[in-house]
């Protein structure tokens, strides 16, 4: 877990060892957590006008990881994937291996850079046949009209931590110690954490954008530092009191966000909050926010849908959280009672809490929450294919000229 701390609570880590000071401190930072983010580029390879899209991230064991995608101009229905080979190193030159969405397991290119990630890649690309072709590469967020299409981004993650006083001032604690190894043998009594969609360029500086910018890093804190305030507070108090049991875990309490779909002028993100208070099971909520980057706007079903068309979405997911959904307690779904038939259970769904919804890449992504679902131990998370939304989708919707744009609006009436 990286930590991060900001704000007149920093002391220097020479003087805060020592300080007798409060009851309690926050921990010091062990790190400073380097930024997610993402790139769009355009350009050719061999002569073929292409769009990239590169994401950095981590993978499931926190090391720096990038995958991506490439289009290919005439041919807007065609996706291959990108992944860093063997593994990414952000200062070493930038290798790909290019796959078919439809066969992630199977490369069709390789991509072989003479830069790290950076404004501009250029190199070359090998096939499974014929000679390597030269491939060029330059940042760019536009599309071929010049409106927005994409913007560049990070995700910063702020994290505070409760510690108990004991554990600073035992023999332990000193300057020799490594703020790591004080951290594993603290009492942490909690711990909290909330992640913030940085958009960066200059087009997230227009004022009809302004809306989906993060707050500066003295409001970003104030929240995950407010908690860990009130949680040493009321430590302090029970101790006062004298009913104070020491805790069977850490309470935890974090939001992270991640970036679902950007591109075509839509920008689609999802928020997982979660928490855990000491030993019981955790509870977890998603948020599924989508805006239109040319105007700033947050797209809501009524946005996107034709009238009358959510009784239709409905029966929808009823119908794919009966046969795509396997996260139910007993294996398959069931009842509220375990009584009724996989049939008839999900007659009664109605659509997730305010309506939220996500885009990704092949439909539009549903999330809902264990407490809205009780029998679920998380909270399902479905998809309805782009082929059984064109129905239902308003011809006019940001929505609809990007399937447009993408060559899929064709496979539904017009």
């Amino acid at each position: 877990m990286i930590l991060l701390l900001a704000g007149r609570e920093q002391v220097a880590w020479a003087q805060w060892a020592e300080a007798p000071g409060p009851i309690f401190r926050f921990a010091p930072p062990n790190a400073v957590a380097p930024p997610f983010a993402g790139a769009r580029y355009r350009g050719t390879v061999g002569g073929q006008q292409v769009t990239v899209e590169l994401n950095r991230d981590k993978d499931e064991n926190g090391d720096p990881a990038l995958r991506g995608t490439v289009r290919f101009a005439g041919r807007p229905a065609v996706l291959h994937c990108l992944r860093a080979w063997p593994d990414y190193r952000p200062a070493v030159a930038l290798r790909l291996v290019e796959a078919d969405s439809a066969q992630p397991t199977v490369g069709v290119g390789f991509w072989r850079a003479d830069q790290s990630v950076g404004p501009r890649l250029t190199g070359t690309w090998t096939g499974p046949t014929g000679p390597p072709q030269p491939f060029e590469l330059h940042e760019d967020y536009h599309d071929d009209q010049g409106k927005l299409a994409a913007v560049p981004y990070e995700v910063l993650m702020v994290d505070y931590v409760a510690v108990g006083e004991q554990v600073m001032r035992s023999a332990d604690w000193t300057q020799r110690v490594s703020q790591d190894t004080v951290l594993r043998h603290a009492t942490m009594y909690g711990m909290y954490g909330q992640a913030y969609l940085h958009l960066l360029g200059p087009d997230t500086l227009r004022p009809a954008l302004a809306e989906l910018q993060c707050p500066p890093p003295a409001a970003r804190a104030t929240g995950p530092r407010q908690r860990a305030g009130e949680k040493l507070n009321h430590v302090a108090e029970a101790r006062r009191q004298g009913y104070y049991e020491e805790p069977r875990g850490t309470e935890e309490e974090y939001s992270s966000l991640y970036v679902e779909y950007l591109d075509y002028g839509l920008l689609s993100w999802a928020e997982d909050h979660s928490y855990c208070s000491g030993s019981s099971a955790c509870s977890h909520g998603f948020t599924h926010v989508v805006y239109d980057l040319n105007t700033g706007a947050v797209l809501t079903l009524n946005d996107i849908l034709q009238p009358g068309a959510a009784v239709a979405l409905r029966h929808a997911l009823a119908r794919h959280l009966r046969t795509d959904d396997d996260q139910s307690e007993s294996g398959s779904p069931t009842g509220l009672g375990g009584e009724q038939s996989a049939d008839d259970s999900f007659e009664w769904l109605p659509l997730p809490a305010n309506d939220a919804f996500g885009i990704v890449e092949k439909g539009l992504e549903f999330q809902y929450s264990d407490h809205e679902l009780l029998f679920y131990r998380w909270g399902p998370n479905l998809v309805v294919p782009w082929a059984e939304l064109l129905p239902l989708l308003r011809p006019d919707s940001p929505v609809a000229r990007m399937l447009r744009e993408r060559g899929l609006w064709l496979l539904g009436p017009q």
